[in-house]
């Protein structure tokens, strides 16, 4: 993972379920679904440039790649 990738994922204010919002679209979670798998498959910075190239907002991209007890559904 470069410099940049870790100090992305530093940077993140931490996230606590008082402030998780509810999901945007059906597009939205299916994105999120791929970057948990690529996560689990090849890497979080590989999950992170997927997530971070389709729009998926910073709060839910470092919620599902640094939390995942704060995931939806068990993802």
């Amino acid at each position: 993972m470069s410099i940049s990738h870790l100090n992305f994922l530093q940077n993140f204010e931490e996230v606590t379920t008082s402030n998780i919002h509810g999901r945007t679209d059906s597009a939205t979670e299916t994105k999120v679904a791929h970057g948990i798998s690529l996560q689990q498959t090849v890497g979080t910075a590989c999950a992170l440039e997927y997530l971070r190239a389709h729009g998926v907002p910073r709060q839910v991209t470092q919620r599902v790649l640094t939390q995942p007890e704060h995931r939806r559904n068990g993802a």
